[in-house]
């Protein structure tokens, strides 16, 4: 047999042993990837529901981890009390929604006409110079004057309020603004000679007109742009005169801010 056909037969015996080897390693690492998984299904089978639980449900929120920002008015309140009162709030409320509805109609059926918001308590700390209560004092002193019992601005003593849910890395996980917020009463403090160890606290209620939430860099709101609507409109909603008694047409009028052209009955019957 001449050398040139010999060292072809060994090139080819040498190639077809690769090939085999290449296929038993292929099949060895399937096989120990059926096995793993396997064992895995097992170790899984072999965990208890609340183990199962416990490796689901790593990471719940916190409700001690917030802060809260108040843009106090007068606007002349310095920035070191804004940071006192941010560091001083140690209770806050997420503000909740009710939405209005009317008396169930014959059908059982009851419509909602109305959002209805719930006020948020805010309690600080007091510390020893008491400012905590001056700046709430103040600020209250601009809806009603307490010597002359004059009624202030509407705009003059509005401001917003940020409550920020923190997650352990104290990251913003829920950013709740309140427009158009003011503290709406402050609660008595109690006095007590016996209370050595306590620190001094006051619960302040605020209201506002609505409130956006943004969570996750994604932002929800709880009303249809009330920023976004005209003065017209704005006046007609704090007024209150859409009302459920009124027809589609009379609503989208008074909404839209013309009733100039309407003939509708409720007008002519003024």
């Amino acid at each position: 047999m001449p050398i040139n056909a010999v060292a072809n037969l060994f090139k080819q015996a040498r190639n077809i042993k690769s090939q085999i080897s290449g296929a038993i390693g292929e099949v060895t690492n399937t096989l120990g990837g059926l096995a793993d998984n396997l064992n895995g299904a097992i170790n899984n089978s072999a965990k208890s529901p609340l183990d199962q639980f416990k490796a689901r449900m790593t990471s719940f929120a916190r409700p001690n981890l917030f802060e809260v920002t108040i843009f106090a008015k007068p606007d002349n309140v310095n920035k070191s009390l804004q940071e006192r009162l941010k560091f001083s709030c140690y209770q806050a409320t997420i503000p909740g929604m009710n939405i209005a509805t009317t008396d169930k109609d014959p059908g059982y059926r009851s419509i909602a006409y109305q959002k209805i918001y719930e006020d948020v308590t805010l309690g600080f700390y007091v510390h020893g110079d008491m400012k905590e209560l001056k700046v709430f004092q103040d600020w209250m002193k601009l809806m009603i004057n307490p010597t002359n019992n004059h009624v202030g601005y509407y705009d003059d003593y509005i401001s917003t309020v940020e409550i920020k849910n923190l997650d352990r890395q104290q990251k913003k996980v829920l950013t709740t603004t309140l427009f158009d917020a003011y503290p709406k009463s402050m609660e008595a403090i109690s006095l007590d000679a016996g209370a050595n160890d306590d620190i001094m606290k006051v619960n302040v209620v605020f209201t506002y007109r609505h409130y956006k939430q943004q969570f996750g860099g994604r932002q929800e709101t709880t009303s249809k742009g009330l920023n976004d609507l005209t003065s017209t409109q704005r006046k007609n909603l704090t007024d209150g005169i859409i009302d459920k008694t009124l027809t589609l047409k009379q609503r989208k009028e008074i909404f839209d801010g013309d009733t100039a052209g309407s003939n509708d009955e409720f007008e002519s019957s003024e």
